[in-house]
């Protein structure tokens, strides 16, 4: 496997932001991995460099609106069991993954395994950064959701060798994260297979009404919906899903929460709600509380569901 440390140049979020990507090696040959465009990309920065650059540096105008930095490559799974292996010409499934309030992109390869994960089933992740945003379009702030559910996917697709039909795509996160891959799977519910849930913020109606004056989350959530506090049909989720319900093409789902979590009782509503609606939901619940304990296990268990080996 391979992981990546990249920064992107997003005019839906008008900075410069970071991704965390894991792309597997080629085995295959030169034609089918997802590392292999790394190279053709980075070349195309020295290109445009040699051909228009000025005092060393490439011109603006001549480069893609991304860098690439390799971090690292050439991890064995160390699983005593062999990775998924692909032939040369299938494409590379993608998982974005989406990181909870208190963390950022790089969380999920800090405190789980999941890089080890990713190379038993022989699919890319990629991991955004967001900060508090809530997945939103900020009424105070910037396009978060524009950038990922938009921006993002078409970003990575022509920088990586990933594939862009939508059965190979998918999105999931944990607990704001998990808010943020709903929002945006039933935004776009043509764009995605599957949306997995791990201890995720579900009825954010709830959220902010329990949320006291005083409280310094308070005044993020008027950055994030307005001073009022008023959340609009496309930031609800169970609005959402009711609206998606009889489509012919969306997302399955995948919920898990610990019996423990603060955040079981919500979880259990919107199963029970999703329950109600014609979606394919895998719902799982074991021991465990808001920790990386219980997701490090939850996002193992979520990839054997979206990707059986």
């Amino acid at each position: 496997m391979a992981l990546l440390h990249c920064e992107i140049n997003s005019k839906a979020i008008r900075m410069v932001t970071s991704v965390c990507v894991i792309l597997p090696h080629d085995a295959g040959g030169s034609s089918g991995g997802g590392l292999t465009d790394i190279h053709t990309y980075q070349d195309s920065l020295i290109q445009a460099t040699d051909a228009h650059g000025e005092n060393g540096r490439p011109a603006a105008t001549d480069i893609p609106s991304g860098t690439v930095q390799l971090t690292g490559t050439g991890s064995p799974n160390g699983t005593g069991r062999p990775a998924a292996v692909r032939t040369a010409e299938e494409p590379v499934k993608t998982l974005y993954l989406l990181h909870g309030r208190s963390h950022n992109y790089s969380v999920w390869t800090r405190y789980t395994n999941l890089e080890r994960y990713a190379e038993d089933h022989g699919i890319a992740v990629i991991m955004p950064e967001v900060n508090r945003s809530f997945y939103t379009d900020m009424r105070y702030g910037v396009n978060y959701q524009t950038y990922i559910s938009e921006e993002l996917p078409d970003l990575c697709e022509s920088m990586f060798r990933i594939s862009r039909n939508p059965e190979d795509r998918f999105i999931a996160g944990m607990s704001m994260g998990g808010y943020g891959a709903v929002k945006t799977a039933l935004s776009h519910p043509d764009r995605y297979a599957a949306c997995g849930l791990l201890s995720a913020v579900t009825d954010i109606r709830q959220h902010i009404a329990d949320t006291p004056e005083g409280n310094p989350k308070r005044p993020e959530f008027q950055g994030i919906f307005g001073t009022g506090l008023t959340v609009s049909p496309d930031d609800d989720i169970y609005h959402l899903a009711q609206k998606c319900a009889l489509l012919p093409k969306k997302p399955d789902f995948y919920l898990a929460c610990g019996t423990e979590d603060h955040l079981y009782q919500e979880t259990v509503r919107f199963r029970d709600f999703l329950q109600t609606l014609p979606y394919r939901l895998t719902y799982d619940e074991w021991e465990g509380i808001h920790d990386w304990v219980f997701w490090d296990e939850g996002i193992k268990r979520m990839l054997n569901c979206f990707f059986p080996v």
